[in-house]
């Protein structure tokens, strides 16, 4: 059970870096940032691992079971709610302009809705979430083959990386103050549990 004491200050740690990448590439080298969503998956699950450790660890009754199942059930939803790709600190003009630029870049003749596009040689639906207010967008395959993403985001951090760009400082703001917060109970935990 030793380890749970290296585990939350570590956990903590890595929050901290990953907010804090956003922070760096939003506000100073104005770069939204791209990622895809297995990654905030992966960190998900590691925010939720202690709790279902320590719970299924001190568990000796069904009723015990309910949270760490409770959790795992959790976490599959948002495994199938978040897929794709994430844009943090980026415009809904920017992201509309690199998405329709990779497509003509690619070649790909489609059609565009208030939040799909339609591939027309094929049934390639490609679904789009947009957060304007915070600089967030989410691009995710609902139909077609998954290997028809990569060129085309692949392409779209090549057009981000090449322009000059001004990207939705809010959402650097907001994740230098996750970094700030998440930085400060880093130490206080680290303090608590291994000193």
């Amino acid at each position: 059970m030793n380890f749970i004491f290296y585990l939350f200050p570590s956990l903590f740690l890595l929050f901290t870096l990953f907010f804090a990448w956003i922070a760096i590439s939003v506000l100073i080298l104005k770069k939204p940032v791209i990622i895809s969503a297995k990654w905030i998956n992966g960190l998900v699950t590691l925010s939720f691992l202690p709790i279902i450790v320590i719970s299924l660890l001190g568990s000796r009754q069904i009723e015990e079971l309910m949270i760490p199942a409770l959790f795992v059930v959790m976490l599959i939803f948002y495994y199938f709610i978040i897929k794709g790709y994430l844009f943090y600190g980026i415009t809904a003009d920017d992201f509309r302009k690199y998405l329709l630029e990779s497509l003509k870049i690619l070649k790909v003749e489609h059609e565009e809705s208030m939040s799909k596009i339609k591939f027309k040689n094929d049934k390639t639906e490609l679904n789009i979430t947009l957060q304007e207010r915070m600089g967030a967008a989410m691009i995710k395959m609902k139909h077609g083959q998954k290997s028809q993403m990569k060129p085309i985001i692949t392409t779209m951090k090549s057009l981000v990386h090449k322009n000059q760009m001004e990207p939705k400082k809010i959402t650097g703001i907001f994740y230098l103050i996750f970094t700030i917060l998440f930085g400060t109970i880093t130490i206080v935990f680290s303090n608590m549990f291994l000193f």
